[in-house]
Protein backbone atom coordinates (compact mmCIF):
# COMPACT_ATOMS: atom_id res chain seq x y z
CA UNK A 1 0.00 0.00 0.00
CA UNK A 2 1.30 3.43 -0.95
CA UNK A 3 1.54 5.89 1.95
CA UNK A 4 2.15 9.57 1.31
CA UNK A 5 3.42 11.49 4.30
CA UNK A 6 2.11 14.95 5.17
CA UNK A 7 5.42 16.57 4.21
CA UNK A 8 5.30 14.89 0.79
CA UNK A 9 1.76 16.22 0.28
CA UNK A 10 2.94 19.72 1.22
CA UNK A 11 5.82 19.56 -1.27
CA UNK A 12 3.52 18.27 -4.03
CA UNK A 13 1.08 21.08 -3.25
CA UNK A 14 3.83 23.66 -3.56
CA UNK A 15 4.82 22.24 -6.92
CA UNK A 16 1.21 22.50 -8.09
CA UNK A 17 1.01 26.05 -6.81
CA UNK A 18 4.16 27.05 -8.68
CA UNK A 19 2.91 25.40 -11.86
CA UNK A 20 -0.43 27.16 -11.60
CA UNK A 21 1.23 30.58 -11.41
CA UNK A 22 3.22 29.77 -14.54
CA UNK A 23 0.01 28.73 -16.33
CA UNK A 24 -1.75 31.92 -15.26
CA UNK A 25 1.17 34.03 -16.45
CA UNK A 26 1.18 32.26 -19.82
CA UNK A 27 -2.58 32.76 -20.12
CA UNK A 28 -2.20 36.47 -19.40
CA UNK A 29 0.58 36.80 -21.99
CA UNK A 30 -1.63 35.07 -24.57
CA UNK A 31 -4.89 36.91 -23.80
CA UNK A 32 -3.63 40.35 -22.74
CA UNK A 33 -0.30 40.94 -24.50
CA UNK A 34 -0.57 44.73 -24.45
CA UNK A 35 -1.37 44.91 -20.74
CA UNK A 36 1.59 42.72 -19.75
CA UNK A 37 4.07 43.85 -22.41
CA UNK A 38 5.97 46.02 -19.94
CA UNK A 39 6.51 43.18 -17.47
CA UNK A 40 9.34 40.68 -17.70
CA UNK A 41 8.58 37.11 -16.62
CA UNK A 42 9.78 37.66 -13.06
CA UNK A 43 7.61 40.76 -12.65
CA UNK A 44 4.58 39.05 -14.16
CA UNK A 45 4.96 36.03 -11.87
CA UNK A 46 5.29 38.36 -8.88
CA UNK A 47 2.07 40.14 -9.91
CA UNK A 48 0.31 36.80 -10.40
CA UNK A 49 1.46 35.51 -7.02
CA UNK A 50 0.40 38.70 -5.24
CA UNK A 51 -3.03 38.57 -6.88
CA UNK A 52 -3.41 34.87 -6.04
CA UNK A 53 -2.67 35.69 -2.42
CA UNK A 54 -5.33 38.43 -2.46
CA UNK A 55 -7.79 36.04 -4.16
CA UNK A 56 -7.29 33.62 -1.30
CA UNK A 57 -8.50 36.29 1.12
CA UNK A 58 -11.91 36.14 -0.58
CA UNK A 59 -12.03 32.36 -0.39
CA UNK A 60 -11.86 31.59 -4.10
CA UNK A 61 -11.19 27.92 -4.68
CA UNK A 62 -12.01 27.34 -8.34
CA UNK A 63 -9.15 27.89 -10.74
CA UNK A 64 -11.50 29.88 -12.96
CA UNK A 65 -12.31 32.28 -10.10
CA UNK A 66 -8.63 32.71 -9.26
CA UNK A 67 -7.86 33.31 -12.95
CA UNK A 68 -10.63 35.94 -13.14
CA UNK A 69 -9.33 37.73 -10.04
CA UNK A 70 -5.71 37.61 -11.23
CA UNK A 71 -6.75 38.86 -14.67
CA UNK A 72 -8.58 41.83 -13.15
CA UNK A 73 -5.62 42.54 -10.90
CA UNK A 74 -3.25 42.66 -13.87
CA UNK A 75 -5.53 44.38 -16.40
CA UNK A 76 -7.43 46.82 -14.14
CA UNK A 77 -4.94 47.32 -11.33
CA UNK A 78 -3.40 45.36 -8.48
CA UNK A 79 -5.73 46.94 -5.92
CA UNK A 80 -8.92 47.05 -8.00
CA UNK A 81 -10.70 45.27 -5.17
CA UNK A 82 -10.34 48.31 -2.92
CA UNK A 83 -12.92 50.21 -4.96
CA UNK A 84 -15.96 50.50 -2.66
CA UNK A 85 -18.61 48.71 -4.76
CA UNK A 86 -16.20 45.97 -5.86
CA UNK A 87 -15.12 45.43 -2.25
CA UNK A 88 -18.76 45.21 -1.16
CA UNK A 89 -19.53 42.55 -3.77
CA UNK A 90 -16.41 40.51 -3.10
CA UNK A 91 -17.13 40.52 0.64
CA UNK A 92 -20.72 39.30 0.47
CA UNK A 93 -20.23 36.28 2.71
CA UNK A 94 -23.78 35.05 2.14
CA UNK A 95 -22.89 34.43 -1.52
CA UNK A 96 -20.62 31.48 -2.32
CA UNK A 97 -17.07 32.76 -2.81
CA UNK A 98 -16.62 31.47 -6.33
CA UNK A 99 -19.89 33.10 -7.44
CA UNK A 100 -18.93 36.60 -6.30
CA UNK A 101 -16.39 37.31 -9.02
CA UNK A 102 -19.02 36.73 -11.71
CA UNK A 103 -21.21 39.50 -10.28
CA UNK A 104 -18.60 42.12 -11.00
CA UNK A 105 -19.12 42.15 -14.76
CA UNK A 106 -22.85 42.82 -14.32
CA UNK A 107 -22.83 45.10 -11.28
CA UNK A 108 -19.86 47.43 -11.75
CA UNK A 109 -20.28 50.54 -13.89
CA UNK A 110 -17.68 51.94 -16.28
CA UNK A 111 -17.07 54.80 -13.83
CA UNK A 112 -16.47 52.33 -10.99
CA UNK A 113 -14.03 50.32 -13.12
CA UNK A 114 -12.21 53.56 -13.93
CA UNK A 115 -12.06 54.39 -10.23
CA UNK A 116 -10.72 50.87 -9.56
CA UNK A 117 -7.87 51.50 -12.01
CA UNK A 118 -6.62 54.26 -9.74
CA UNK A 119 -6.75 52.37 -6.46
CA UNK A 120 -3.39 52.36 -4.69
CA UNK A 121 -1.83 50.33 -1.90
CA UNK A 122 -2.79 51.44 1.59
Amino acid sequence: MLVIRQEQMRVMGLAFEDGFSDKLAAQLRADYPQQVAGLDQRQLLAAVDAARHRAGFYGFEWQSSVLAFVTLSVTVGPYFDRQLRIAQLLNQRHVPADSRIAYLAEAISAAEWEEARGMAAA
